[in-house]
């Protein structure tokens, strides 16, 4: 965990997102993040557990209708959920792909 500091008006980048500390008043923080829509934000306690982001195995953060790969075959994920991506290939079949054993661009080369 990093542990930062920034006064008002001072930003810092997480990923894409930009964040903002837009006010510090008794003890509370206000920050303004400018992220784009397919990166979620949602506040911990409205999750009820901790929160892992799902990645791709070379470290790009998998979201709904992105392109990965697994075994030199493209697949479209249709959804995220705890450990592994639903996803179809180009042929319309369904798949349940690992994190871990897949990447976010083609690591081997077309037949």
């Amino acid at each position: 965990m990093l542990v930062i500091g920034r006064k008002k008006s001072q930003g810092l980048w997480i990923g894409t997102a930009h964040v903002i500390v837009v006010a510090i008043e008794r003890g509370k923080v206000r920050l303004a993040i400018d992220a784009p829509p397919d990166i979620a934000i949602k506040r911990d306690e409205l999750i009820g557990e901790p929160v892992s982001i799902p990645m791709t195995a070379d470290g790009r953060q998998i979201v709904p209708g992105m392109t990965v790969f697994h075994g030199g075959e493209s697949y479209t994920v249709k959804a995220i959920r705890q450990d592994h991506c639903d996803c179809t290939n180009t042929s319309g079949q369904n798949f349940k792909l690992g994190f871990a054993s897949i990447t976010g661009r083609n690591s081997v080369p077309p037949a």
